[in-house]
């Protein structure tokens, strides 16, 4: 039985979010699949549970500075960091789904990477 819980934002400038649990995989992939024509609707999914989530300008504006901040440090320290934006992630074997802001690779680019950081 899947079971919804809103998670209410308190103020206008939190994003509103909502959050399913009981959730199998195979419903969390055809979900995002779609919604992939909703480019601003963000959906998470960890062991069951899925989170659906619309970013706010203040989250996007954030989320931007700490881009940045991150991709001079990595510069000034001569780190290969590779970026991937929100890509979206999937591991059924892990029963895990990310849709992050932003997402980076440290070093050599692997077929089938998964992300060393990612901000959400």
């Amino acid at each position: 039985m899947v079971a919804a819980l809103p998670l209410v934002a308190e103020s206008h400038h939190d994003e509103p979010r909502f959050l399913l649990q009981g959730v199998p995989w195979w419903t969390y992939v055809a979900l995002r699949d779609a919604l992939d024509d909703h480019a601003g609707l963000r959906l998470t999914y960890l062991e069951g549970k899925l989170e659906l989530m619309s970013p706010s300008t203040l989250h996007a504006d954030a989320k931007t500075i700490v881009a940045r901040l991150l991709e001079v440090w990595a510069m000034e320290r001569r780190l290969d960091l590779r970026g991937f934006g929100s890509a979206t992630f999937r591991r059924e074997a892990k029963q895990r789904g990310l849709e992050p802001d932003e997402c980076y690779k440290l070093g050599k680019l692997e077929e089938d990477a998964v992300p060393d950081i990612a901000s959400r």
